[in-house]
């Protein structure tokens, strides 16, 4: 996947990477509502894809976290 990237860099700006070659993977966090499916982020995941060049690696859905209690306050 470096490769990869290192290629595309080049090809989009007919230069070398201005990044540490070894510094090129970045995380995200997707604020998601209990309605959201895998599908809704994957569609985010391209959109992201898309905009920045940045490919999904690995992602998961944590529905254990960030809940409203009884009275609605996280």
């Amino acid at each position: 996947m470096r490769d990869d990237a290192v290629a595309a860099y080049q090809i989009k700006y007919n230069q070398k990477p201005q990044f540490d070659e070894e510094k090129i993977f970045w995380e995200a966090s997707i604020n998601a509502r209990e309605y959201h499916t895998l599908a809704d982020l994957k569609r985010a995941a391209g959109i992201i894809e898309q905009k920045t060049g940045y490919r999904m690696v690995y992602g998961a859905i944590h529905r254990d976290e960030g809940h409203l209690n009884d009275e609605g306050v996280l």
